[in-house]
């Protein structure tokens, strides 16, 4: 379908780099696991080179994109007539490309194995931004206009985000890091890995009502919204904007860590600032006052992930929840050994990935 807001064509330019991006990382780990068979090397690095070309191109359409989002918020003007008709014939080449090579269509099986699963692009579905979630979570809290307003900033954060973590320097800076700290803490480099998962994912797990009292209980007795693993604040700027709880982000490489606050600086008008960060160990930071902690422990070394539950079973509050990828609290009698409810939504890694909560007793 056509887009006539820039909103709308970052959202679908969004999904389409997500999705080839993910491809581009199981390619890479097929490839590396095929040795013995030349056909389907071949195949398979044919496929690899071509969405590399098309992250290429994506690269640069998001250069753009970005400096025009910098115009349209500086001026409170959308973009519209020539410069936006640009974008667009730029993005529709960028898209045409993708169908040409026929990229978001899957090797046959024999190449590919049966057990390998590609990413869906599914462009229409992109023209959604967050307001649609954030409307279901927040209506009757206040008007859809405030709403509407900071579901624009954070579809803002989503796409710098987005175009930071594609960015050379970033990843270099990044890897860099990585490979330092994994030494200095004995740790291996997946403990540093780290996906996106999407809003909408994150919405629909505060739409269950365990988490809506969570929320009620945060805001009345001022207590806050914790992450563990913060990365470069996705999962702390889903809460503030959407609740404007008090949300702080727990990090430990200065590389992401500096990306979220620079983020918060450029990005967050003061009046829907309730977000903050820290550059420290999850293990030492405070639980004080802190009424839902969510753990980012997807690919954390288990000796990391124990130490984390351990210190949640010992000093996290009372009726205080906790969002877990993985069911590791089960084993703790403090969390009942059971999640008070599970539910599957998609992440950049996993269409279906399954998510635990857990109260503390």
């Amino acid at each position: 379908g056509d887009v006539t807001t820039l909103g709308a064509l970052l959202e679908r330019f969004q999904i389409a780099v997500r999705a080839l991006r993910r491809d581009a990382t199981a390619y890479k780990i097929l490839l590396d696991d095929i040795v013995d068979d030349g056909v389907r090397r071949r195949l398979i690095a044919g496929r690899c080179k071509d969405v590399a070309n098309a992250l290429e191109l994506a690269h640069k359409f998001g250069s753009k994109a970005l400096a025009a989002i910098s115009v349209e918020r500086a001026s409170n003007v959308a973009l519209a007539g020539e410069e936006f008709d640009g974008l667009v014939e730029e993005f529709n080449a960028f898209e045409t490309f993708i169908e040409d090579e026929g990229l978001m269509i899957p090797l046959p099986s024999k190449v590919l194995g049966e057990s390998f699963v590609l990413s869906e692009y599914n462009p229409e579905s992109a023209l959604e931004s967050s307001f649609a979630p954030m409307l279901r979570l927040c209506q009757g809290e206040c008007d859809s206009e405030d709403i509407k307003k900071r579901s624009n900033v954070l579809d803002a954060i989503i796409f710098r985000l987005n175009s930071v973590e594609q960015d050379f320097a970033f990843k270099t800076n990044l890897a860099a890091e990585v490979r330092d700290i994994c030494a200095e803490q004995d740790w291996t480099f997946e403990n540093c890995a780290y996906g996106s998962t999407p809003y909408a994912s994150w919405a629909r797990l505060f739409e269950h009502d365990a988490l809506k009292d969570a929320i009620a209980r945060v805001r009345k007795h001022n207590m806050s919204y914790v992450v563990w693993g913060s990365s470069t604040g996705w999962l702390v700027y889903f809460a503030s904007l959407t609740f404007g709880v008090p949300s702080t982000g727990i990090e430990i490489l200065q590389t992401l860590h500096d990306t979220a606050t620079r983020v918060l600086d450029d990005e967050v008008p003061s009046k829907y600032q309730s977000a903050s960060f820290r550059n420290e160990e999850m293990l030492s930071s405070s639980l004080e006052s802190v009424g839902i902690v969510l753990l980012t422990s997807c690919c954390w070394d288990e000796s990391v992930h124990e130490a984390a539950c351990k210190r949640l079973a010992k000093d996290l509050l009372v009726g205080s929840i906790v969002i877990d990828y993985g069911d590791r609290l089960s084993n703790f009698p403090a969390f009942g050994k059971a999640p008070i409810f599970t539910d599957v939504c998609p992440t950049s890694w996993n269409p279906k990935q399954k998510f635990f909560v857990y109260q503390k007793e």
